[in-house]
């Protein structure tokens, strides 16, 4: 792995959901470094790595704690991590929530892969 490889944590409640991004962050010479199911389970992996992720791919809605929640405790007790929260269904009210509690930017999980690429980019590598 070079050393410019970026790491990212999957977040998201649905096992084939985090199948079809770790396949796609994998093939675009991104790291998978965890995966979690929910807010509780990702904060206490975080915990515990040597290394912390460069990017949060943070899904919405997840039972326990949600990606709202979820991102204001990453925003609070990991700022470095880059947050791209995605959802399946989210109307303009819930994005502009996510991006308030302190989400980098907002995939929809149904966008096309040069959506997936531009976005993980621009989270990735933000314009100064």
């Amino acid at each position: 792995m070079k050393s410019s490889t970026l790491a990212v944590a999957i977040v998201d409640d649905q096992s084939i959901m985090r199948d079809v991004a770790r396949t796609f962050l994998l093939a675009n010479g991104y790291e998978v470094s965890l995966e979690a199911v929910n807010g509780f389970d990702l904060l206490a992996q975080l915990e515990k790595v040597e290394k912390l992720p460069d990017i949060c791919l943070l899904d919405l809605n997840m039972p326990e704690m949600n990606g709202f929640e979820t991102a204001r405790n990453l925003r609070s007790r990991f700022p470095s991590i880059r947050i791209l929260a995605f959802s399946l269904s989210a109307a303009k009210a819930q994005v502009d929530d996510i991006l308030d509690c302190g989400a980098d930017g907002f995939l929809p999980k149904e966008a096309g892969i040069d959506r997936w690429r531009q976005e993980l980019a621009g989270v990735a590598h933000p314009k100064q």
